[in-house]
């Protein structure tokens, strides 16, 4: 697979190093190569197309999900990054109050102005038209090195615990087992929930940040569009017609 991280079309030289008939080993001889000099182009068109199309058949068969204590604690570290903090959330929660409370009277008057302008003038078309200004801001801010860093996730390894297992009695070691028992399908719907909305999170992220440039762009034509038909029709005339 050729991404459009690397280039649009051009040519690529490979070096292939032959095996044997077993495919196992490396072929007879000193060092024998293959050369291959691949052109390749790239159709913006048709690549459009097929990133709305269904995915392809899965040929292979996929694997059962097993319980992991180290994928439980990978998944859920995953899915914090996306979430807001704490902290955060209290602040948002003690600013609405002092709002609602009229503890500072200005303020309050200033931001209940701002609702009122804000439900009078607003327009659908603008949602669009926010999500393209902030992606312009990533674009600027990676063409700058100013791009988001991504933060290594920190796994604690477990053999330190199961030494300490080992150490407890047997008794312990069945009751244990037992409360596991019952507990790994809940667990094991946990680890999985959390590692597929976690995957969600990063596509989305990945595709504000322009991880792949090619589906950012056609992600903003999107937007373009959708921002004119909404200026143009409105939601009213589109519901009529989708009726």
């Amino acid at each position: 697979r050729l991404s459009s991280l690397h280039s649009t079309s051009g040519y690529i030289t490979l070096w292939v190093a032959l095996k044997d008939r077993k495919l196992r080993k490396i072929a007879k001889g000193d060092s024998p190569k293959l050369h291959l000099e691949i052109r390749f182009l790239q159709n913006k068109i048709r690549s459009a197309i097929s990133v709305f199309q269904n995915k392809d058949d899965v040929l292979f068969e996929v694997p059962k999900v097993k319980f992991d204590r180290t994928v439980l604690s990978k998944n859920v570290s995953r899915l914090k990054q996306f979430l807001p903090k704490g902290s955060t959330m209290n602040k948002l929660k003690t600013s609405y109050s002092d709002i609602i409370a009229w503890k500072d009277p200005p303020r309050t008057v200033k931001y209940f102005v701002f609702y009122m302008f804000f439900v009078y003038y607003f327009q659908l078309w603008w949602v669009p038209v926010f999500f393209l200004y902030r992606l312009f801001i990533n674009w600027r801010n990676k063409k700058s090195g100013k791009g988001r860093r991504i933060p290594s996730i920190a796994v604690k390894d477990d053999l330190g615990d199961d030494e300490d297992d080992e150490e407890e009695s047997q008794e312990e070691k069945k009751s244990l087992k037992q409360s596991l028992d019952s507990l790994q399908n809940i667990l094991l719907e946990f680890q999985v929930g959390c590692g597929l909305v976690a995957s969600y999170f990063e596509r989305i992220s990945n595709l504000c940040h322009f991880e792949e440039p090619f589906l950012t762009f056609l992600f903003c034509g999107l937007l373009v569009i959708l921002s004119l038909v909404l200026w143009g029709l409105g939601l009213r005339t589109l519901l009529l017609l989708w009726g």
